[in-house]
């Protein structure tokens, strides 16, 4: 936490700001990416469950508010039409949300490089503020490429680094949170795949820790 706040403290206020602004969207993006998981399982059961409709008939009705065409030319038994128009219903309210949430992410993802293009300028600002206010003879005792490299590739790894904390933190709770749904769905699967995932995750960091201090030392 003491490293996250200095982290933090290196920014301006209205980048500050905007770090509120892009933690307030992330929860958006955790809430369309639950939903876009949440709205596949109405129409799975509609396809595995010929019971669906009398079983949740207030939810059946509004899918079926979706469907595109009402099938009355058709000669089918009223049972099979709702049916057809269930699925259908599901499919296109699929489509809609995956079309809003391409639309929020596409400005989500926006809002993100414009925000790095921000921290980016504003160091890179500040170093040559700091730069032009030392003395002459700091420059004689300093290497060009070295200032140069504090301006752009390490500022370009600092704004990075914001970046990938910011999308790691987002990550982390839609993996939370799809977990929950598997869990409700099929606890006993659910928990032996994260078990096993678990190991193999611990294996190859503990494998790769190894190699990386190998080669350090």
């Amino acid at each position: 936490m003491v490293k996250l706040r200095e982290i933090f403290d290196v920014l301006s206020p209205s980048l500050k700001n905007k770090t509120y602004l892009i933690l307030f969207f992330s929860i958006f993006v955790f809430i369309i990416e639950m939903l876009g998981i949440g709205v596949l399982l109405p129409l799975l059961k509609i396809l595995t469950d010929d019971q669906f409709a009398t079983s949740m008939p207030n939810l059946a009705k509004f899918i079926s508010f979706f469907s595109i065409y009402d099938f009355k030319n058709f000669d089918l038994e009223s049972e099979k039409l709702f049916r057809i128009k269930l699925i259908i219903g599901g499919c296109g309210i699929i489509v809609i949300t995956f079309f809003i949430k391409f639309i929020f992410l596409s400005y989500y993802s926006f809002l993100l490089l414009n925000y790095k293009s921000q921290i980016q300028s504003y160091l890179s600002f500040e170093l040559l503020k700091k730069y032009s206010n030392v003395e002459l003879e700091y420059y004689f005792n300093k290497n060009s490429s070295e200032l140069v490299r504090n301006i752009t590739s390490d500022v370009s790894h600092f704004s990075s680094t914001i970046m990938s904390m910011i999308i790691l933190l987002v990550e982390f709770f839609i993996f939370i949170g799809v977990f929950f749904i598997l869990i409700s769905q099929q606890p006993l699967n659910s928990l032996f795949t994260l078990l096993i995932f678990s190991l193999l995750i611990f294996t190859m960091y503990s494998l790769s820790k190894k190699k990386i201090i190998k080669l350090w030392n």
